[in-house]
């Protein structure tokens, strides 16, 4: 049986050692995934930079939960009105229990006439703009996936329109379970 150490938090109650069957239990992938927000990072976001051009967007992540969690990888699709990059990132990122990360960056190399369309739309305040963000999450307890899904329609203004619209929780299947890799 295999233990792990977490804080459960709830009335006077306060358990160190849990084996890991409970503490999946009570740290559900619903609720891991409500208390871990993803957003554009307040002060410039995206960037459009360097020879050759680099597009970069920066995110804040902010973990609620009372355990350590690692991001592990970080996929990024961005759309400036037609499917314009796709990111990634295989540097896994440390996020404490209850902290806040600012600087997560996600950056892929443009050509030329791309790297101007998307500032050009990003700049404008009626571009569509959509940024679909898939990251592989890790606790002690669990492993899951987390999609993020940003939007800004042409109404909206600049990066102050941008909110994340929806967030989806799906279990990310590991290398060690039964049969088709759902470990749920």
């Amino acid at each position: 049986m295999e233990i792990v150490s977490l804080a459960i938090e709830g009335g006077s109650f306060m358990a160190k050692w849990v084996p890991k069957f409970i503490a999946r239990r009570v740290f559900t992938v619903e609720k891991l995934g409500s208390q871990i927000s993803l957003s554009l990072r307040s002060q410039a976001p995206l960037h459009v930079s360097g020879n050759p051009k680099v597009l970069s967007l920066w995110f804040t992540l902010v973990n609620q939960s009372s355990l350590d969690l690692r991001i592990d990888r970080i996929s990024v699709e961005a759309w400036f009105g037609q499917p314009t990059a796709m990111f990634s990132s295989l540097v896994p990122v440390d996020v404490p229990r209850r902290s806040q990360i600012t600087d997560i960056r996600v950056a892929t190399v443009l050509s030329e006439d791309l790297a101007a369309y998307a500032k050009s739309v990003a700049e404008m305040p009626n571009g569509y703009l959509w940024i679909y963000v898939t990251m592989m999450c890790k606790t002690s307890v669990r492993e899951f996936m987390l999609t993020h899904r940003f939007e800004r329609e042409a109404r909206e203004a600049k990066f102050d329109g941008i909110v994340p619209r929806r967030v989806v929780y799906e279990p990310w299947p590991s290398a060690g379970s039964r049969l088709a890799g759902y470990d749920g």
